[in-house]
């Protein structure tokens, strides 16, 4: 983005996604600015992903499913491990 061509594609582009994505009401704390009134978080945002020092969403997601997914599964385990004097869990109890 270094010369004014670039630039120029790049404010226009910005300009349309704010004019498509800015004004949708997705916090109701009146305080907060919407994209349209402050674009600086959403410069700063393109900014690092340009730079090459941002990551990617998709990476972050999918590293965060990942890292639910084997919370989920190790939970019993430690569950298991902490009960009192080794207690069944309800699941292992004896039908009453």
């Amino acid at each position: 983005m270094a010369d004014g061509e670039s630039w120029s594609e790049s404010t226009c582009h910005l300009a349309e996604h704010l004019n498509r994505f800015g004004h949708a009401v997705c916090v109701l704390d009146f305080a907060a600015s919407f994209p349209a009134e402050d674009p600086g978080p959403v410069i700063e945002a393109h900014r690092c992903l340009v730079s090459g020092q941002g990551h990617n969403p998709h990476e972050r997601q999918s590293a965060a499913a990942e890292a639910r997914e084997l919370a989920a599964e190790t939970a019993p385990a430690i569950v298991r491990v902490g009960s009192p004097l080794g207690a069944p869990l309800r699941e292992e109890a004896p039908p009453v």
